[in-house]
């Protein structure tokens, strides 16, 4: 009795194997009861091969889109490639932390410690991401907080219109100054600059101890990392688990299974 070796796809997962039948028609036969789409058949004894092409498009009607099983299994015989999404992963690190360090977070703090002649201390520290700290000062005695402002026209709605930003402007005794490296008074989290500086005038005429913590940040060089970060984490666990194929196997096969599903309704719905 022939020997054949056939080649196909289970739930997206390439798999082959031999069946002793009378003929190749038989084979292909039985290897469908079982649920598995044959890509090639071959004799062993006499090394003839037929691959099972798919049906050729009827004239007139376009031709159907790919099996999604048939896509998933191309993509699992090229291999895994983890060091290519921990490359992309490294990516949007990188392109968050630039972000970041363009429109850092600010933070303010302003100490007056016991006694009549205390001075206040005040820090400004910038974070990219608000974690990592990327530059910072403190003066000492602070005796004036202003507002740095500039003016610029903007085109809105195809109308020129003139935008204003300020930012904090601290001085101290000796007629040093601090101030954030970024502008902005609207679309802010947080305190505004306005904000910040009427606390700390307050903190500035009153010379009891008191202490003010205040912060800022531009809403959308926030929100654009934490949406890179958030892409960069499942990049960099897929990366992880592709470096084990157990984990690999068991995605690939529920993968599988759900383009299988769907495969079988895109033909039911035909």
């Amino acid at each position: 009795m022939p020997v054949y070796h056939w080649k196909g796809l289970i739930r997206g997962r390439a798999v082959e194997g031999d069946l002793d039948v009378d003929t190749k028609e038989v084979a292909f036969r039985r290897l469908r009861e079982r649920g598995i789409t044959v890509r090639e058949i071959r004799d062993r004894d006499t090394g003839e091969r037929t691959p099972i092409a798919p049906l050729p498009p009827v004239a007139g009607v376009p031709a159907g889109p790919e099996p999604l099983a048939e896509r998933l299994a191309r993509g699992r015989a090229e291999g895994t490639h983890p060091w290519r999404g921990l490359a992309i992963t490294a990516g949007l690190v990188a392109a968050a932390a630039a972000i970041g360090t363009i429109a850092p977070v600010v933070f303010v703090d302003c100490v007056r410690g016991a006694g009549g002649d205390a001075p206040l201390t005040c820090t400004i520290s910038e974070r990219v991401l608000g974690v990592y700290p990327l530059r910072e000062t403190t003066l000492s005695p602070v005796v004036a907080a202003e507002a740095e402002t500039r003016a610029y026209t903007a085109t809105r709605r195809e109308h020129p219109v003139t935008v204003t930003e300020e930012r904090l402007l601290l001085k101290d005794g000796r007629g040093r100054e601090a101030r954030p490296t970024a502008w902005g008074d609207t679309a802010i989290l947080g305190m505004n600059a306005a904000a910040m500086r009427a606390r700390i005038q307050s903190l500035i005429a009153d010379p009891a101890p008191g202490e003010a913590a205040m912060w800022q940040a531009l809403i959308v060089p926030l929100i654009l990392p934490a949406v890179l970060l958030a892409l960069a984490v499942p990049a960099l666990l897929l990366s992880l688990l592709a470096m084990f194929q157990a984990p690999t196997d068991w995605i690939y096969d529920r993968v599988g299974a759900l383009a299988a599903a769907t495969d079988r309704k895109r033909r039911h719905g035909r």
